[in-house]
């Protein structure tokens, strides 16, 4: 082949292989872009999932205790007035803030009111209640909240004796609104790990939770409805 139509010839190739080369890129960036736009929509509408027909966050994404309203310098008991009695608690805002604030808010709020101690525990001298959704016996009693979870507040010192509240709760930095009281010696085997946020002011609360605890059980759900009728809030100080 003379040179000159060598040259050409190869002149031509080189120019098909940039064409194609430009093609492929041009295919690349289309595709790309189709990428984004789905990845783009999908966000969106998972956004959209999570909010409300009314422009405001769903229970799905609610996090964190309420706002800070108690003052930790000031006392503060709740009375829970339940149908076996009244119990006084003397909480301990010092040194479980945020789970005290939690308790008064949801007191204030009337979230106690009519709610049940769904669960009796001989194995463990614990009475439990405080579901805000459980205000009727059924097989979800124990499993509701508030529509938040909030951190423990602990020392790793905890001592659950005779007395003690306490939040219930399924995992580390779990709390919401279920709390139990000690009212015997065997919840000493539980672990450091529920925030104790008050104790049984008088030997009379003692007797009520007692009596709550002496109640008969199929398992450790009482046979009949414990209820809390009210959880008023006393400040002083």
């Amino acid at each position: 082949m003379p040179k000159n139509a060598r040259e050409k010839e190869l002149a031509r190739a080189a120019r098909k292989r940039e064409q194609e080369k430009q093609t492929t890129k041009r295919k690349k960036t289309a595709a790309r872009a189709v990428v984004a736009i789905v990845v783009i929509a999908v966000v969106v509408v998972a956004a959209t999932l999570l909010v409300g027909r009314d422009g405001t966050k769903t229970k799905t994404q609610a996090t964190g205790a309420p706002p800070m309203t108690i003052d930790t310098s000031k006392t503060y008991t709740a009375v829970l007035d339940t149908s076996f009695g009244s119990m006084k608690i003397a909480l301990s805002p010092k040194t479980a803030p945020t789970t005290v604030n939690n308790f008064v808010y949801l007191a204030n709020e009337h979230k106690y009111d009519g709610v049940l101690f769904h669960r009796v525990s001989n194995s463990l001298s614990v009475i439990q209640g405080g579901d805000v959704t459980c205000k009727t016996p059924s097989a979800s009693c124990g499993q509701g909240g508030p529509g938040y979870k909030f951190a423990d507040e602990l020392t790793g010192q905890e001592k659950y004796t005779q007395g003690v509240v306490a939040m219930a709760n399924s995992g580390p930095n779990t709390n919401g609104s279920q709390f139990f009281i000690v009212t015997g010696d065997k919840a000493t085997q539980l672990p450091a790990s529920y925030t104790i946020f008050g104790k049984l002011a008088d030997p009379a609360s003692l007797k009520v939770a007692q009596t709550i605890q002496s109640q008969p059980v199929k398992g450790e759900t009482p046979v009949t409805p414990i209820v809390i009728n009210s959880v008023k809030i006393e400040e002083s100080g």
